[in-house]
């Protein structure tokens, strides 16, 4: 009896038994499906931050590239602005001549004095003024 008694006590404590396997199995799934859920979430991060991290550098490679285009032009542009001042510096000086020669013409035409007569006669004077002091010191000599 004691055969029966072992296999009631032990068919007593069998649902038991099953309970614990049972929620031993289900820890077991849990556990893994845990681990599976926490590999997935971190490849998918890791994926996502090297996502960003190539879509930033190449933002910035873009953005350099664009400034030193930007900065080309910019300096294209100033050697440019450079040309075209002297240019019109050039320009101007010739159209003065120009006009100089059309004053002193015109003056010449109606018998007005230009700046170089004048500086014509100064010297004519000069001269003049040159022998006539030569010319006193030697009759005072004499």
């Amino acid at each position: 009896m004691e055969t029966t008694e072992t296999t009631t006590k032990t068919n007593g404590w069998a649902p038991m038994s099953d309970a614990v396997e049972r929620a031993r199995e289900l820890q077991g799934r849990a556990e893994r499906l845990v681990e599976d859920t926490a590999r997935t979430l971190r490849s998918q991060s890791e994926a996502a931050i090297q996502n960003v991290q190539a879509r930033s550098e190449a933002t910035v490679k873009i953005v350099r590239d664009n400034f030193a285009t930007a900065q080309k032009a910019v300096e294209s542009q100033a050697d440019q602005f450079s040309r075209l001042l002297d240019l019109f510096r050039q320009q101007i000086d010739l159209l003065e001549e120009n006009w100089k020669a059309i004053v002193e013409r015109t003056a010449q035409r109606l018998e007005i004095a230009t700046h170089g007569d004048l500086e014509n006669l100064k010297r004519k004077v000069t001269t003049l003024e040159r022998k006539l002091s030569e010319l006193t010191h030697s009759t005072h000599a004499a």
